[in-house]
């Protein structure tokens, strides 16, 4: 999977301590399933691609993972968080949703929500709400520590930390 993935979007792994627990690796917009390219422009239309691939979870089985990016028409600066949002889909290979989340304008995520993350990171930089194919089901905040290190840190509904995960930039030789 990694091994053919496109050199602009990088290969994802995630661990639970020596567990894989996910694996995701891009095919960009041509390598999706019609079905899913159809279902991803009739959730989340125009934006542009951050990362299109094939996605494994001991969670979820083999799906597919869509990120998108929306930029605002003004001019963005490094402190100006509100001017992009961000959207993710995880379609099965049929176009429907397994699990999706959104940005969120931190002015209007709530305090609880805001407390916690800053638990593991002083440095809130976005705020998604979750949900699966039916309901919201929890948030995931993207922080960054006092020593610069990224997290992210998935937290419930009504505020609790649910767990952390450090953000690792790592070399990947697929063969």
């Amino acid at each position: 999977m990694a091994a053919a993935a496109p050199d602009d979007q990088p290969a994802r792994l995630v661990l639970d301590g020596n567990s894989l627990v996910s694996v995701a690796a891009g095919l960009g917009q041509g390598g999706l399933p019609n079905a899913v390219r159809t279902a991803v422009e009739d959730i989340a239309p125009g934006g542009e691609l951050d990362f299109a691939g094939r996605e494994w979870s001991d969670q979820h089985g083999m799906a597919f993972r869509v990120e998108k990016r929306y930029r605002s028409k003004g001019v963005s600066t490094a402190n100006d968080r509100g001017a992009e949002s961000f959207c993710s889909l995880l379609l099965d290979p049929t176009g429907h949703v397994v699990e999706r989340a959104h940005s969120v304008p931190l002015a209007e995520v709530p305090v609880e929500i805001l407390r916690a993350a800053m638990l593991i990171g002083r440095d809130v930089r976005r705020c998604e709400i979750e949900s699966d194919a039916q309901r919201e089901v929890g948030w995931r905040a993207l922080v960054r520590d006092g020593i610069g290190r990224d997290h992210v840190v998935e937290i419930t509904l009504d505020g609790a930390v649910r767990f952390s995960r450090r953000v690792v930039n790592a070399r990947i030789d697929a063969r």
